[in-house]
């Protein structure tokens, strides 16, 4: 068996590769994303009312609202309907919330999580951004969030994952929120 040789620069893990990416300009924006008194939505995203790891609420809808995001009310009934919580919950249900990307393990969340974003793609007014937006509620650790902007400075190459045809990095959500989870002040859960 031949030996793995690891370097600073090429880190091995998707904690190191994250790791790798933070400077010290890093750290002190994440904790203000979760200061209450800061004036960031985002922390009342992850964080607002039931968020049960099987099934969208209307809590979850509401959440993205703090993100700037709405659903139209045909989708809105669709979510919340018989029809869309049974296809929401099979979906969900098929992806670990355990699960963190990045993982060589984990193909088979990614592909689930890929058809859970292709079923809500084929729904009216949810795009790309907002479907990305509502999984990630869901699997902050596996899903990135797709925003309508690339980040200013992106790491490159964080997770193993073929190049983006779009050009935007990949994957700067999830490690935002591996790294938010990182410094979560304790006795807070999402």
């Amino acid at each position: 068996m031949v030996p793995r040789v690891t370097t600073a620069l090429a880190p091995e893990t998707p904690t190191e590769r994250l790791n790798a990416c933070l400077d010290a300009y890093a750290e002190p924006l994440v904790a203000r994303y979760f200061d209450g008194s800061s004036g960031f939505a985002g922390a009342t995203f992850d964080t607002l009312g039931d968020n049960p790891w099987n099934r969208i609420t209307r809590d979850d809808l509401l959440a993205l609202t703090c993100l700037d995001e709405h659903v139209s009310p045909a989708a809105l009934r669709w979510l919340l309907g018989d029809e869309g919580q049974a296809k929401c919950t099979e979906m969900l249900t098929g992806i670990s919330p355990t699960v963190i990307l990045g993982r060589a393990e984990d193909v088979e969340p990614l592909a689930a999580a890929r058809r859970a974003r292709k079923m809500l793609l084929a729904r009216p007014s949810i795009g790309p951004v907002k479907a990305s937006k509502l999984l990630s509620r869901k699997r902050p650790l596996l899903i990135p969030i797709v925003d309508r902007r690339p980040p200013r400075r992106a790491p490159e190459r964080l997770v193993d994952a073929p190049p983006n045809p779009s050009g935007r990095p990949r994957g700067h959500r999830a490690q935002r929120n591996l790294l938010a989870h990182r410094l979560r002040p304790q006795g807070t859960s999402r």
